[in-house]
């Protein structure tokens, strides 16, 4: 929406017009009490990610592994995914449910399999799913964190997500003050 591409060139939004829907969103996000948000961020330039890395799985684990812990002894959970990578987060998710080694904080591993979520994550396209458009948008917020125009800098855009800081999930991270996940 942002570079007004797509479905939304249609609508001649200026970028005043979009910096306004971005904050209105942003602003819904923050009072919505039944929102949590969980953002994975896989710092692809790293040396230290080995050039055989599948980025996608190593996002979609870490994800599975915090949604998991999240979701803590009493609560059940879904996942719905945007479309794209529906048949390796459905045979990773079922992997994990059998096998999921946690790395401890005193060395070694542990064994966790996925035992609260509790159906296979299917994927809606986002166009069909406020959920999916709202995850979207929350994505792109984190995204232009670190990695934003300078005239996304100059509408503020960037500074967004600091916002709905009350609905990250601040326990998935203890090196970072948003919750963020970031790997390596």
């Amino acid at each position: 929406m942002w570079n007004n591409s797509g479905d939304f060139r249609k609508l001649n939004l200026n970028y005043a017009d979009r910096t306004r829907i971005f904050r209105r969103v942003a602003e819904f996000l923050r009072y919505s009490q039944e929102v949590a948000i969980l953002t994975i961020s896989i710092n692809k330039g790293s040396p230290q990610l080995p050039s055989t890395a599948k980025i996608s799985e190593i996002a979609w684990t870490m994800f599975f592994q915090r949604y998991e812990n999240w979701l803590g002894k009493q609560e059940l959970g879904i996942v719905v995914n945007d479309e794209g990578y529906d048949k390796m987060v459905r045979q990773l998710s079922r992997k994990m449910r059998v096998y999921n080694p946690i790395p401890s904080h005193y060395g070694g591993y542990y064994q966790s399999p996925l035992v609260k979520i509790i159906e296979d994550p299917f994927s809606r396209h986002s166009q069909d799913s406020y959920f999916v458009q709202l995850a979207d948008i929350s994505a792109y917020l984190a995204r232009l964190r670190h990695n934003h125009t300078p005239k996304q800098a100059k509408w503020e855009i960037h500074k967004l997500y600091k916002g709905i800081k009350p609905r990250y999930m601040l326990e998935a991270s203890r090196k970072d003050n948003y919750g963020f996940v970031i790997y390596p």
